[in-house]
Protein backbone atom coordinates (compact mmCIF):
# COMPACT_ATOMS: atom_id res chain seq x y z
CA UNK A 1 0.00 0.00 0.00
CA UNK A 2 1.35 3.39 -0.94
CA UNK A 3 1.44 6.12 1.65
CA UNK A 4 0.35 9.55 0.56
CA UNK A 5 1.13 12.91 2.01
CA UNK A 6 -1.29 15.79 1.55
CA UNK A 7 0.98 17.23 -1.13
CA UNK A 8 1.04 14.09 -3.25
CA UNK A 9 -2.77 14.07 -3.57
CA UNK A 10 -3.26 15.90 -6.80
CA UNK A 11 -5.52 15.59 -9.81
CA UNK A 12 -4.97 11.86 -10.08
CA UNK A 13 -6.21 10.82 -6.63
CA UNK A 14 -9.19 11.49 -4.40
CA UNK A 15 -10.35 10.29 -1.02
CA UNK A 16 -13.54 8.24 -1.28
CA UNK A 17 -15.05 6.43 1.70
CA UNK A 18 -11.88 6.98 3.68
CA UNK A 19 -9.61 5.42 1.08
CA UNK A 20 -7.32 6.98 -1.45
CA UNK A 21 -8.53 6.06 -4.92
CA UNK A 22 -7.49 6.97 -8.38
CA UNK A 23 -9.68 9.83 -9.53
CA UNK A 24 -10.80 7.98 -12.63
CA UNK A 25 -12.03 5.06 -10.50
CA UNK A 26 -13.89 7.42 -8.16
CA UNK A 27 -15.61 9.23 -11.01
CA UNK A 28 -16.57 5.92 -12.60
CA UNK A 29 -18.01 4.66 -9.32
CA UNK A 30 -19.97 7.86 -8.69
CA UNK A 31 -21.30 7.80 -12.25
CA UNK A 32 -22.43 4.22 -11.80
CA UNK A 33 -24.17 5.03 -8.51
CA UNK A 34 -25.98 7.99 -10.08
CA UNK A 35 -27.02 5.88 -13.05
CA UNK A 36 -28.42 3.16 -10.77
CA UNK A 37 -30.22 5.71 -8.59
CA UNK A 38 -32.13 7.03 -11.61
CA UNK A 39 -33.03 3.51 -12.75
CA UNK A 40 -34.91 2.77 -9.54
CA UNK A 41 -38.65 3.52 -9.57
CA UNK A 42 -39.28 6.87 -7.96
CA UNK A 43 -41.95 7.17 -5.32
CA UNK A 44 -42.29 10.33 -3.26
CA UNK A 45 -43.95 8.33 -0.51
CA UNK A 46 -42.76 5.51 1.67
CA UNK A 47 -43.48 2.24 -0.17
CA UNK A 48 -43.42 0.31 3.10
CA UNK A 49 -46.52 2.06 4.48
CA UNK A 50 -48.85 0.32 2.07
CA UNK A 51 -47.38 -3.10 2.79
CA UNK A 52 -47.68 -2.57 6.54
CA UNK A 53 -51.31 -1.50 6.15
CA UNK A 54 -52.03 -4.46 3.88
CA UNK A 55 -50.65 -6.83 6.48
CA UNK A 56 -53.19 -5.41 8.96
CA UNK A 57 -56.03 -5.68 6.44
CA UNK A 58 -55.06 -9.21 5.56
CA UNK A 59 -54.70 -10.43 9.14
CA UNK A 60 -57.57 -8.53 10.75
CA UNK A 61 -60.12 -7.92 7.98
CA UNK A 62 -59.85 -10.50 5.21
CA UNK A 63 -60.73 -13.43 7.48
CA UNK A 64 -64.32 -12.16 7.79
CA UNK A 65 -64.50 -10.53 4.38
CA UNK A 66 -63.62 -13.78 2.62
CA UNK A 67 -66.73 -15.48 3.98
CA UNK A 68 -69.15 -12.56 4.45
CA UNK A 69 -68.09 -10.07 1.74
CA UNK A 70 -66.01 -11.88 -0.90
CA UNK A 71 -66.23 -8.88 -3.27
CA UNK A 72 -64.51 -6.74 -0.60
CA UNK A 73 -61.45 -8.87 0.13
CA UNK A 74 -58.44 -6.55 0.28
CA UNK A 75 -55.41 -7.00 -1.95
CA UNK A 76 -52.39 -4.79 -2.57
CA UNK A 77 -53.91 -3.97 -5.94
CA UNK A 78 -57.39 -2.93 -4.77
CA UNK A 79 -56.86 -1.51 -1.28
CA UNK A 80 -56.29 2.09 -2.47
CA UNK A 81 -59.78 2.02 -3.98
CA UNK A 82 -61.23 1.16 -0.57
CA UNK A 83 -59.15 3.72 1.35
CA UNK A 84 -61.94 6.26 1.99
CA UNK A 85 -64.37 3.53 3.07
CA UNK A 86 -61.76 1.97 5.36
CA UNK A 87 -61.18 5.34 7.04
CA UNK A 88 -64.89 5.91 7.47
CA UNK A 89 -65.67 2.41 8.81
CA UNK A 90 -62.62 1.98 11.06
CA UNK A 91 -61.87 5.46 12.38
CA UNK A 92 -64.92 7.66 11.94
CA UNK A 93 -67.88 5.32 12.55
CA UNK A 94 -65.79 2.74 14.47
CA UNK A 95 -67.87 -0.08 12.97
CA UNK A 96 -64.93 -2.22 11.87
CA UNK A 97 -63.62 -4.63 12.81
CA UNK A 98 -66.94 -6.07 13.95
CA UNK A 99 -67.45 -7.81 17.26
CA UNK A 100 -65.06 -8.23 20.13
CA UNK A 101 -62.94 -11.04 18.69
CA UNK A 102 -60.83 -8.90 16.39
CA UNK A 103 -59.26 -5.78 17.89
CA UNK A 104 -56.78 -3.45 16.23
CA UNK A 105 -53.74 -2.55 18.31
CA UNK A 106 -52.55 1.05 18.42
CA UNK A 107 -49.63 0.05 16.21
CA UNK A 108 -51.99 -1.46 13.62
CA UNK A 109 -54.21 1.64 13.72
CA UNK A 110 -51.12 3.79 13.14
CA UNK A 111 -50.08 1.64 10.16
CA UNK A 112 -53.52 2.13 8.64
CA UNK A 113 -53.61 5.87 9.38
CA UNK A 114 -50.14 6.44 7.91
CA UNK A 115 -51.12 4.61 4.72
CA UNK A 116 -54.44 6.48 4.52
CA UNK A 117 -52.61 9.81 4.80
CA UNK A 118 -50.20 8.70 2.08
CA UNK A 119 -53.16 7.64 -0.07
CA UNK A 120 -54.56 11.16 0.24
CA UNK A 121 -57.62 10.41 2.35
CA UNK A 122 -58.91 13.54 4.10
CA UNK A 123 -58.94 13.06 7.84
CA UNK A 124 -61.75 14.71 9.77
CA UNK A 125 -61.30 15.76 13.36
Amino acid sequence: MRSFSKRSLSYNYAIFAGKVCKLKSTITLLSLLLFLAFQLPFSPSDPGLKELAFKVLEEKCNACHQTDLPNKVFTLENMDGFAKKIYKQVFKRKRMPKGNEVVLTEKEKNHLLNWLKQAGVEMEN
